[in-house]
């Protein structure tokens, strides 16, 4: 087992540094000392948080013998993708005798024989799959070794997912022993035992505090995290924090990265003796705004003096996060180092009174030396802590040095809108933006490039970066939505010195370089035209060649209140939404997809009389109700998820005392038309803002409309844009099965609800509604035992009854409706047709069924509809291999009659790729072991309705049955986190 030295805990109470000597020499002999690696003589130790993504590279031996000396504590809280969750092992799955047990994974694990622990009750099982932890490579080979498939059903190496090793998960076990001493295994290279590489020992009298292991160049900390016991989640669960931070390859790793320069840091402080002890807490963070604000909170809570913040990979932007840095720093009391220099860290110390300084200060700020600068301000930072505390509390900070700030004036002197000019001193060409420019080409040569095309950024007329879109597709003067374009207008451009475009490079200021802009729209501000099929505007309105092009749909997204947001999805974000106070949360819905996988922008609404949240202080969450939760930071302007079904977004702010949060943000959404629209729309113009920057007077209804669509006014997609048109979105929804409203909304259904809300159990309600006289033709009252019989508490047990009920409310339906329609085979035309020939598959109805629209003839049906339903799952659930067990099936081939005949019975009354039916289709590709087919069905299809409870334990299933282990083992991991109540924090598979 491998060795960790124990870290030892602060004591309670420990008290503030006392002031000590100030000014400028001994700011000086403090930056040093501090490079010697001597500290100044204090009485009590300072506790300094670390704040970083750790994404740069594992630490040295030397960073990781001072980390065993100094580190007191590790807080997860920005990061709670790191818990992971513990079940107890139930008895009958831990096999003593052999020392082995079942994993979370799915799989036979060997326990350790060093694990001095009684095996009945005190094991736990879990799962991590952090992308960083150790054995990427051994668990590559292992891939390698294990690939198999099923070769009647075709290669999934094509059909299914092809999983890369940090896909793959890793048993966790854990055995508490009488002293309640935890031994921990962690399966990084999946062969199914722990290497003594693998294992932990966190003792029970040093539980609060870390260990710290270093595995085949990965560094590993890990901590026992607070359990919990829920009456929902059985049995109760304990929880460790984990911490993997990767190793690059020799030639990556570098010093001079913000994490390299804090390690050194550690490793100069431990290096003294007799001064100063520093402690350190770890403290990872995402790379979004509220991950940040929940760190600061973690170090709050860790008591920490002062802490150091990487800036690589937070909120894109140095100067954003840094910005918010200082709000929380204030806020906090904490003093913040950081790794880079910016407008509001000119010295790398985070200056709250320099928060409202320009972005544009980025272009004048020089970068020194930086590892040996930012070693020289934390010395400062160890030397005179008192007084910085004190400095972020009064809006003065004394170091010398301090960046001047920015003069818009001088560089609005020099800057023109049609080229690019060198400020002077800088590493930057800038150019002005008109204020009336709708689209704009950058010209080299005989060539014109869009902006995003080039490595430029925008700012406003105040020097304010314009954020948004070009995080995910690169910076686009006039993209969606509208208005975050308009911000831009009258701004500026800023380009490096040299641009390089399609394999050349010039410089930016040179004379082949020019700028061109198109300016306001040709459309009349009052002119409404209706287009014809192909979306064209009269072209007598229009410049000549200049066409509608039809862009995006918008959607605004309402924040919807707690209590209308499902339990389920609430749960599975309750690791975010419980950061400590200086993190908001607000939920939104997205419109109904209907199974749409497109890719969708959210952005914060800036058209007139919304409410703006600065960019740098929002991120949010894309949250399906299945489990799954999209990992990564979005900031607004990122795109969403492509999952078909409809996502909850959780947007969360970092807030501070000068935030309101009674208004919460305005959200659009925005989907790419693809060059459709609906035909004959009213376009009308979208009107460019007025010289005093007040907006046109029919822009402002645009701040009512819930759903519309935008246009450009394009001659080629090639040139620039003339200019935008918008349309009210034509609500289209005629009902092609309009018995569904009554499927949906079953009154019996309903009420039988009720009864439950009202404390009524299963078997009362079953009682309460017995089975009709053979002879009775009460179709409500079939219905009513139906649907009694077959709740899911007691379904199971009815099988018989519930198949023979199904079949005589059918029969009712039959004679009520004069006829259904006539069965059909589940043929359709997207891959999924499950036999060789489609001629032989499909069976079309013999005559055309006449659907009416009288009110109980459709509630007839859609009980029709119900029983089919019904039947087909009750005879598949025969199938389940614990009633096989009880009840064994005597005559399969009988049993496959039954099922199918139900199933085909079913395919003729509804669509059956409809989410409402889709795992009876699942169900039947996976009794006739076809896992491919049963799995696109689920991803397709299993969108929403009774498979998303179920979806990622039917993923299971047809992992299982592919035959390949790799996805086996995922599939039992994901099904382990759900029954956990734990989200799936994989965007793909």
């Amino acid at each position: 087992m491998i060795q960790q030295e124990r870290l030892r805990p602060r004591s309670a109470g420990i008290a503030r540094l006392v002031a000590r000597s100030s000014g400028r020499w001994a700011l000086w002999i403090a930056g040093v000392v501090f490079c010697t690696g001597l500290l100044p003589a204090a009485e009590h130790d300072i506790r300094l948080g670390w704040i970083d993504r750790f994404h740069s590279g594992s630490f040295s031996q030397a960073q990781i013998a001072a980390l065993k000396t100094r580190l007191v504590g590790y807080d997860a809280l920005a990061c709670p993708e790191q818990r992971i969750v513990l079940q107890r092992v139930p008895d009958e799955e831990i096999f003593a005798d052999q020392r082995e047990l079942r994993g979370a994974c799915g799989s036979i694990v060997q326990i350790p024989e060093d694990f001095d622990v009684n095996l009945t009750g005190h094991v736990y099982r879990g799962v991590i799959m952090d992308p960083l932890r150790p054995e990427r490579e051994s668990r590559q080979a292992w891939m390698q070794r294990s690939r198999r498939w099923k070769q009647t059903d075709g290669s999934p190496v094509v059909a299914m997912p092809v999983l890369r090793p940090e896909s793959l998960p890793s048993d966790v076990v854990v055995g508490i022993d009488e002293a309640g001493t935890w031994q921990i295994g962690c399966d990084f290279n999946a062969n199914l035992s722990f290497e003594p590489a693998e294992r932990f020992v966190l003792p029970a009298d040093q539980m609060d505090a870390p260990v710290v292991a270093s595995i085949a160049g990965t560094t590993v900390v890990l901590r026992a995290a607070e359990g919990r016991t829920d009456a929902a989640v059985e049995p109760t669960t304990l929880g460790l924090e984990v911490l993997c931070v990767d190793a690059l390859p020799a030639k990556e790793h570098s010093s001079e990265s913000g994490q390299g320069m804090i390690a050194q840091t550690v490793v100069r402080m431990g290096k003294s003796d007799d001064g100063a002890s520093v402690q350190w807490v770890l403290l990872p963070t995402g790379g979004g705004a509220a991950d940040v604000a929940a760190a600061m909170a973690a170090a709050e809570r860790a008591d920490c003096d002062a802490v150091l913040v990487n800036l690589d990979g937070l909120l894109h932007w140095p100067t954003d996060a840094a910005r918010l840095l200082a709000s929380l720093s204030r806020h906090s009391g904490l003093p913040v180092v950081t790794t880079r220099q910016t407008p509001i860290s000119p010295n790398f110390h985070v200056e709250p009174d320099r928060s409202s300084v320009a972005d544009l200060a980025e272009i004048l700020s020089s970068q020194s030396d930086s590892q040996k600068t930012f070693a020289r301000a934390v010395g400062e930072l160890i030397t005179d802590l008192p007084r910085f505390r004190q400095a972020i509390q009064l809006d003065e900070m004394t170091a010398a040095g301090v960046l001047p700030s920015v003069s818009l004036s001088s560089i609005e002197e020099n800057a023109t809108n049609d080229r690019f000019v060198t400020i002077a001193g800088t590493q930057s060409c800038i150019a002005r933006i008109p204020r009336d420019a709708v689209d704009g080409r950058i010209e080299i040569g005989n060539r014109a490039a869009r902006f995003e095309e080039l490595d430029v950024r925008l700012y406003d007329e105040l020097g304010m970066r314009v954020t948004g879109v070009e995080h995910s597709n690169g910076v686009r003067f006039d993209s969606m939505p509208l208005a975050q374009a308009m911000r831009a207008r009258g701004g500026y451009v800023v380009a490096a010195p040299s641009l390089f475009y399609r394999g050349r490079t010039v410089m930016a200021a040179g004379d082949d370089v020019r700028i061109t802009w198109t300016h306001a729209a040709a459309v009349p501000a009052d002119a409404k035209s209706p287009v014809d099929s192909e979306s064209k505007i009269a072209q007598e309105q229009l410049p000549p060649g200049v066409k509608v092009a039809p862009r995006y749909r918008v959607d605004r997204l309402p924040p919807m209140a707690t209590d209308d947001v499902p339990d389920s999805v609430q749960q599975i974000a309750a690791g975010l939404t419980s950061r400590g106070p200086t993190v908001a949360s607000w939920w939104y819905r997205e419109p109904p997809r209907h199974g749409s996988i497109a890719y969708h922008h959210v952005f914060e609404d800036e058209f007139p009389g919304s409410t703006q949240w600065p960019h740098h202080r929002l991120q949010f969450w894309v949250v399906y109700e299945n489990g799954r939760l999209l990992p990564g930071y979005r900031s607004v302007g990122d795109l969403g998820g492509s999952n078909p079904a409809d996502a909850w977004i959780l947007v969360q702010a970092a807030v501070t005392d000068d935030r309101n949060l009674a208004k919460p943000p305005r959200l659009l959404q925005t989907a790419s038309l693809r060059g459709r629209a609906p035909s004959e729309l009213d376009w009308q113009r979208v009107p460019i803002e007025t010289g005093d920057r007040q907006p046109a007077a029919d822009l402002s209804s645009l701040s009512t409309e819930k759903s519309f669509l935008l246009a450009e006014l394009r001659a080629e997609d090639s040139h620039p844009s003339e200019g935008w048109v918008w349309a009210t979105d034509p609500q289209q929804s005629s009902d092609p099965m309009p018995w569904l409203q009554y499927y949906d909304h079953d009154i019996i259904q309903a009420a039988i609800a009720e009864l439950k809300a009202r404390g009524k159990t299963a078997a009362e309600i079953v009682s309460a509604s017995p089975r009709p006289s053979d002879d009775s033709k009460d179709l409500t009252a079939w219905r009513e035992n139906l649907v009694a019989i077959d709740q899911v508490e007691v379904r199971k047990s009815n099988l018989d009854a519930v198949v023979e009920t199904s079949r005589r409310v059918l029969e009712l339906c039959r004679e009520r409706l004069d006829g259904l329609p006539p069965p059909e085979r589940p043929y359709y035309e997207d891959m999924l047709a499950t036999i060789e020939s489609p001629e032989q598959n499909f069976v079309g109805k013999a005559d055309a069924f006449q659907f009416q629209s009288d009110p109980q003839w459709l509630q007839t049906y859609a009980g029709a509809v119900d029983a089919a339903y019904r039947l087909t799952r009750a005879i598949g659930y025969r199938e389940l291999p614990e009633l096989v067990a009880e009840q064994p099936i005597v005559d399969q081939a009988a049993q496959d009659e039954a099922y199918e005949a139900a199933l085909f019975q079913l395919c003729g009354l509804v669509e059956i790729k409809d989410p409402r039916f889709v795992l009876t289709l699942r169900r039947y590709h996976h009794r006739r072991d076809e896992p491919i087919k049963a799995y696109r069905v689920l991803r397709r299809h299993a969108y929403e309705g009774p498979a998303t409870a179920w979806y990622f334990k039917k993923e299971r299933d047809a992992f299982e049955q592919s035959g390949v282990p790799a996805l086996s083992r995922l599939g039992h991991a994901r099904w382990f986190l759900r029954e956990m109540a734990e989200p799936v924090r994989q965007a793909s598979p």
